[in-house]
């Protein structure tokens, strides 16, 4: 099925996976599906005469209902429910009906509509959405431009095919010049994801560039194993993630993934930092839990007041990864 995939709608998949780790579900949920379309086109929705649906008040009524978990890595296997899965199924078929060769959002949008019972589509049909009118919509429009060829790839080889694109893009544009650029090199698979993460959680708070408090999710996001070393008295990742937005002065529209990013000037010194922390520790490699000791290091950055309240101490920190 995934062969006939835009590149638009893989990229979908990818972060509805994104999404489901974030709320730590076990499965990809409809809602997760309905997220990563928003966030690939946040425009989509309003093609079609469907009224408020942005990520903000899409997530705010998903998190009203849904309980947050502990975030699951990109590491983790997330598997389809079987309403997404009849959700790809009836896109397909959307696709046949409207005689297109190709599978994009738009269809995936008929797909969630379709799956009548799902919390996505509720939402969607609260909104105004109306099967009908999207299909005669869809009829006067172009088809979904043709996927790069691809055959017989699994959802788990495009969703990490997607993942590495968006990292590639990262390392051309985090905005590090000469020996940092090459800093990554050492950086291990996770420190890459963290940076990633970092760049994701930026564009999600409308950031030109991502600050150190977002280079702390993201590094949190990767490295759960030691989450009580550096956060002794926080709950969760998203108590972590509420007490940013708190502390987020002027709200501003949230940025494409897409973008180039850069990485702020604090940023770039907590990289310096992190250098040095794996050395220290007789590391060769570049950790995301050494990422977080160059963030306790860049002491009047936000990420640093954030660890220090949540009761974090860089010698004894230094003392548990060590051990």
């Amino acid at each position: 099925m995934f062969e006939r995939f835009t590149e638009r709608a893989r990229r979908v998949m990818f972060y509805a996976r994104v999404e489901a780790g974030r709320f730590g579900s076990s499965h990809i949920e409809t809602e997760h599906l309905l997220l990563g379309l928003i966030r690939e086109d946040s425009a989509l929705a309003s093609r079609f005469s469907i009224s408020e649906v942005s990520e903000d008040s899409i997530r705010s009524q998903i998190l009203a209902v849904t309980p947050v978990r502990e975030s699951i890595p990109t590491t983790v296997d997330i598997p389809l429910t079987d309403e997404s899965d009849s959700v790809l199924s009836y896109a397909t078929e959307e696709a046949d009906r409207l005689g297109h060769q190709h599978i994009g959002i738009e269809h995936l949008l008929l797909g969630l509509l379709r799956q009548q019972d799902c919390f996505a589509a509720r939402m969607l049909r609260e909104r105004g959405a109306a099967l009908e009118v999207m299909r005669r919509e869809l009829a006067t429009a172009p088809p979904p431009v043709s996927p790069e060829t691809r055959s017989g790839r699994s959802f788990e080889e495009l969703a990490r095919s997607v993942h590495e694109k968006e990292r590639m893009v990262l390392e051309r544009g985090v905005g590090l010049e000469g020996r940092a650029s090459g800093m990554y090199e050492r950086y291990t698979e996770k420190a890459r994801r963290s940076i990633f993460f970092a760049r994701y959680e930026a564009s999600q708070f409308g950031s030109p560039i991502v600050e150190t408090e977002h280079l702390l999710l993201g590094a949190l996001r990767e490295d759960t194993v030691h989450f009580d070393l550096f956060m002794p008295s926080a709950d969760s990742i998203e108590s972590v993630r509420q007490q940013i937005e708190r502390r987020q002065v002027v709200p501003v529209e949230k940025v494409s993934i897409i973008a180039d990013l850069p990485l702020s000037d604090e940023c770039k010194q907590v990289q310096a930092y992190a250098d040095e922390e794996a050395m220290l520790l007789g590391s060769k490699r570049i950790g995301p839990e050494h990422l977080m000791l160059g963030l306790l290091r860049e002491e009047g950055s936000l990420a640093a007041r954030i660890l220090r309240e949540y009761g974090a101490e860089l010698e004894h920190i230094r003392r548990g990864l060590g051990a």
